[in-house]
């Protein structure tokens, strides 16, 4: 056997033993962390780009749905796994990182930050059971855990009580942070020309992995009210959330009118579609909807008295507020066309679950919502 046929083996090798322990939830330390080099003081994500060649099974990555997604979804998602939960913690080297306490949105899109961060300098990353401002991330106010574990799949499988035992560092501010962390467009090394959307979409993909009964509890959620939303909902329907609230102070609020007018749009070249999945925090744009008599509505009930997430989560509570966001993000990302404002994190956390959620090529408009005043 010649040495490029040993390589050649040995590489087969190492492939099927990552596949089986990543099978079993795990994977063996020496497979990813330890091999890589260190070039400079943030370790270089080369190794990476290379597995991904060499990978052929990925029906274990069971949380991605179909095929229509952006380019390397289940690739990327193995990575992050693989990366994210090692056979033993201890070894390692852990980013612990303080939830910033904002909105939803906003809250994930700087998580993913923190993600490739991590991943960058060689770290696992890991949430902080303090958030930035010393208190419990209030979307899990009194619950253990309070951060986003409550809800979904473990940001990884390492137990704080094991981090601390580690070398790890942590904080706004960090060694090794770099301009580009903070000016909130850090991406992962050798994905960069993928771009900011790619990237957060596929952090948004492993962030939100439902615990099951998670899953369970927002299917009762919906079936209990008076009028549930069809789940799964009909085809050719299209998503729209209009971003009120405090989003004034950023950018003009468009009427639901400038929505329609969309949406329109997309019926013209869609004969067919005649329904619409709407969300919104402001009341006055659900009562609007009686201006299209032609067009059918679905939403979630809620309480829309145009509050921003503090006020809402100060009247209801934060887990009222999870069921409803992630109950309105389960029917957005069913639909088969979207309307929404760049100038909302939650309209774009919405896109980066479609963009992986099996809804890629289809159609979908941005509108402007420019500035008025204030900072974006």
């Amino acid at each position: 056997m010649s040495a490029k046929q040993r390589q050649a083996a040995q590489r087969a090798d190492r492939m099927e033993q990552m596949l089986q322990t990543a099978k079993a939830g795990t994977v063996a330390p020496e497979l990813l962390n330890a091999t890589l080099p260190k070039t400079s003081p943030r370790y270089t994500m080369l190794p990476f780009v290379s597995l991904i060649s060499e990978m052929t099974d990925y029906q274990w990555v069971d949380w991605v749905r179909g095929t229509n997604n952006l380019p390397l979804t289940r690739e990327m998602q193995a990575i992050l796994f693989l990366h994210q939960n090692p056979v033993t913690c201890l070894d390692k080297k852990f980013l612990i990182w303080k939830m910033f306490n904002s909105g939803l949105g906003n809250d994930l899109h700087i998580l993913s930050w923190a993600l490739a961060a991590a991943m960058n300098m060689g770290r696992i990353l890991a949430v902080d059971t303090v958030s930035i401002m010393g208190n419990d991330w209030k979307y899990a106010k009194g619950f253990t855990p309070n951060t986003p574990d409550y809800y979904f799949l473990p940001l990884t499988n390492c137990s704080m009580a094991e981090i601390k035992r580690t070398k790890h560092i942590g904080g706004l501010h960090f060694p090794g942070q770099t301009s580009r962390f903070k000016y909130g467009a850090e991406l992962l090394q050798g994905f960069e020309r993928y771009g900011a959307t790619w990237w957060r979409s596929q952090a948004i993909r492993y962030f939100l992995r439902p615990r099951r009964w998670w899953s369970d509890h927002l299917k009762a959620f919906n079936a209990n009210f008076t009028q549930p939303v069809p789940d799964p909902l009909p085809p050719n329907v299209i998503s729209i959330h209009v971003r009120h609230s405090d989003k004034k102070k950023e950018m003009d609020l468009l009427p639901l009118s400038s929505y329609m007018a969309a949406a329109e749009r997309i019926r013209a070249l869609q004969p067919e579609v005649d329904t619409i999945f709407l969300s919104s925090e402001d009341g006055v744009v659900i009562k609007a909807t009686e201006k299209f008599p032609h067009w059918k509505f679905f939403t979630v009930p809620e309480n829309r008295q145009n509050l921003n997430h503090e006020g809402f989560i100060a009247r209801y509570g934060g887990f009222n507020l999870m069921e409803i966001s992630m109950m309105n993000l389960h029917f957005h990302t069913q639909c088969d066309y979207f309307v929404g404002t760049r100038m909302s994190n939650w309209c774009r956390l919405i896109d980066e679950s479609r963009l992986t959620g099996n809804k890629f090529d289809r159609l979908m408009v941005w509108l402007n919502g420019a500035a008025s005043n204030g900072n974006i």
